[in-house]
């Protein structure tokens, strides 16, 4: 495969189909981005101090059942940021798209436990509606980030 100024040609040689994890370049590529890496720090810390509130009500009332659902949301979270976090380390194309896809899924995984924590009466709605818009926003931003990277 020929290289032009340090750039990989756009396709291989199987049926000109498009290889984007040969970019010898990759590593050029700014994978940090500190907007979105505040964003989930912030938003490891409201997830915490969500979940110490929820524990607390459950303890108070009683109710321990809930305590699962609320350490679910709680671990998927919180997994958000360490995928950001580890979008810096990545080696390749691949890799960091992986990690982003990652991200992505915890992002969604972590919605699915609000929706559940509000249909159990544990979140107001306003509540609800506040932490889902805030990951809802880590959203867009991951993905309009990667889709520059």
């Amino acid at each position: 495969m020929e290289t032009n100024n340090g750039f990989a040609n756009d396709t291989d040689e199987n049926n000109g189909e498009i290889n984007i994890s040969e970019y010898d370049d990759f590593k050029l590529v700014d994978k940090s981005n500190p907007v979105i890496y505040n964003q989930c720090l912030s938003f490891t810390v409201r997830i915490a101090k969500m979940c110490e509130y929820l524990k607390k009500k459950c303890i108070k009332s009683g109710v321990n059942d809930f305590i699962p659902l609320i350490e679910k949301a709680f671990a998927s979270g919180t997994e958000i940021g360490i995928h950001v976090k580890a979008m810096e380390r990545t080696k390749n194309f691949d890799e960091f798209y992986k990690v982003v896809n990652k991200a992505l899924a915890r992002s969604d995984e972590f919605c699915y436990w609000l929706d559940a924590l509000e249909k159990c009466r544990l979140l107001s709605k306003q509540q609800f509606i506040s932490m889902a818009a805030d990951c809802d926003k880590i959203k867009d931003d991951l993905e309009a980030f990667f889709l520059r990277s």
